[in-house]
């Protein structure tokens, strides 16, 4: 057994993933992590260690021997949080029992030459629908926020700062839906979402003092926005 990015087990040995992984019988276990620990200066990084030696099966991590545990942190986890030079030798040597370190350099001539080859591939149409209706819906955004108050619909813009998390989903759903995995995402979508989308915006039009957009592009854009909250009802 090979994990890759092993200190996810070593973090939480509570949870299901490590306890499934500390479950598998194998011949073999190997873990590979560029960080076995985010920092060596506290208890609970050193806890990462502890779990990471229970998947390899080495005494020091064994849950089975209740003495462990108090002889760890004893011995180990509290004189290296606070730098004892005992606790370094005792940590350095239980890690030199199971831990092999390579460099860049190191296997730096074992590598084949890197080789970038770029295909442009024409999308799907389901993946050119399902960008199409993300677009739309980026749009609506934009459009409506512009059209309401100055101020509150800036507030729920996607070019307001503030929203940049809701931009940057927006974004990685944009670059998901040419991955091929439209047809896994389960999206709830409100029944009246589409007719009170295209009321909004007919309403906001003819409010609008300094009109700045006919209303044929308003009727695109609510065509436009209907077909997105579509696609994502037929996926729900």
């Amino acid at each position: 057994i090979v994990v890759d990015e092993g200190h996810s087990v070593g973090r939480s040995t509570r949870s299901d993933h490590a306890k499934f992984l500390c479950s598998l019988c194998a011949r073999s276990r190997w873990i590979l992590t560029g960080t076995p620990a985010a920092l060596a200066s506290t208890q609970q990084d050193i806890r990462t260690f502890r779990g990471l030696l229970g998947f390899l099966r080495h005494r020091a991590g064994s849950d089975e021997e209740n003495h462990m545990s108090k002889l760890w942190r004893e011995s180990v986890a509290q004189p290296v949080a606070q730098g004892c030079a005992g606790g370094l030798t005792r940590a350095t040597y239980l890690l030199s029992e199971v831990m092999m370190r390579h460099t860049t350099k190191d296997i730096a001539l074992l590598l084949p030459k890197l080789k970038r080859v770029c295909r442009l591939m024409d999308p799907s149409p389901v993946e050119i629908q399902c960008w199409n209706n993300l677009v739309a819906g980026a749009k609506m955004n934009i459009l409506t926020a512009s059209m309401g108050d100055e101020e509150k619909g800036y507030s729920v813009s996607l070019l307001n700062p503030i929203n940049r998390e809701q931009r940057n989903k927006t974004m990685r759903n944009l670059r998901m839906s040419c991955c091929g995995d439209t047809g896994r995402q389960r999206i709830e979508v409100d029944g009246l979402a589409e007719m009170e989308v295209g009321d909004q915006v007919r309403n906001c039009w003819r409010n609008q003092k300094n009109v700045v957009v006919s209303a044929e592009e308003v009727e695109r854009h609510v065509s436009a926005a209907q077909r997105y909250i579509g696609s994502l009802r037929e996926h729900t």
